[in-house]
Formats: C-alpha cells, sequence, structure tokens
C-alpha cells in the first residue's frame, strides 16, 4: 500500500465497530441497558440502531442513546414498538429519521466526533406495562477509530 510521503505510518488504521443486541425478555415494564466503551483519542464515525422485531410491550417501548453527560445527546426517545424503528430500519448518524440528539446538531456533531477522552455509549430501551408475549429485537452498533496508525506530519520550512 502506498504512503505519501513525508509521513510515518505503520500500516491503515482499522475501524472498530461494537454491537449491542437488544432481546425482550419480560412480559412487564422495565429497562434494558447497554454501553459501548469507546477508547480515548478516538473518532466516533457512527451510532446505528437497527429495528430487527417490533417490542410487544402493551403500552411503550422507546429506546434513547448518549452517554454520562446527556442520557439522550444522540438519540432521543424512538419508538421500537410502532413508529420510529420498525422492523428493517436503521437510525444513523446521516439519518436519523427526526430523533437526533443535541450531539447531532451541525455544530455540535464536529466538537463531539473525536475526543481525547473515553466515552462510553449507552442506550437504554424502557417499555411500559405487561405484554402477552415478548418479540422485540434491537441491534445498536458502535463505529469507531483510533489513533494507533496515525501518521505524523513533517514540518518543513
Amino acid at each position: 500500500m502506498p504512503i505519501i510521503g513525508g509521513g510515518n505510518a505503520t500500516g491503515p488504521g482499522e475501524v472498530i465497530c461494537q454491537e449491542a443486541l437488544f432481546t425482550e425478555v419480560s412480559n412487564t415494564g422495565g429497562v434494558y441497558t447497554a454501553s459501548v466503551t469507546v477508547p480515548p483519542m478516538s473518532w466516533l464515525l457512527d451510532i446505528r440502531l437497527y429495528g430487527q422485531v417490533l417490542w410487544t410491550s402493551a403500552t411503550s417501548a422507546s429506546i434513547i442513546v448518549g452517554d454520562g453527560v446527556d442520557d439522550n445527546g444522540w438519540y432521543v426517545a424512538s419508538d421500537t414498538k410502532a413508529t420510529d424503528l420498525l422492523a428493517g430500519e436503521v437510525i444513523t448518524f446521516e439519518s436519523a429519521g427526526g430523533r437526533h440528539g443535541a450531539y447531532l446538531t451541525t455544530a455540535e456533531l464536529r466538537s463531539t466526533m473525536w475526543s481525547a477522552l473515553q466515552r462510553v455509549i449507552t442506550a437504554k430501551i424502557t417499555t411500559v406495562t405487561t405484554a402477552a408475549s415478548v418479540a422485540g429485537r434491537t441491534r445498536m452498533l458502535v463505529i469507531y477509530t483510533t489513533q494507533a496508525n496515525a501518521v505524523a506530519a513533517v514540518f518543513a520550512p
């Protein structure tokens, strides 16, 4: 693989994907939580939510995605039962379906893509009231890259 002159590259960087699978297991209300830790000095490329099977909670089921600062900073409450994240649909940074959180505004997104600090991305699905059956499945995919193979710029006067 050719390397741009002047840099010291050890090889291409890698894109890391970590997935969390939410599976409805209880016919009573409650909260399902999953977290993915993005290491320091990383670029957060995307957080994708995939509706695999609609949730069956009798009243409501919704997912939020955020971090320790803002629990719905990436995505505000999205209905996993009927309207926002249907089976086969995907919510992404580029196509948030109107469910984008504060971090996905243009200015905020630019400032939250890279961070020198470790970040914990947390998704929560809240279900309300009893259901006759349990079937819901939602997937969250967190995609990021680290600076492990970053190329250093060389100064020439």
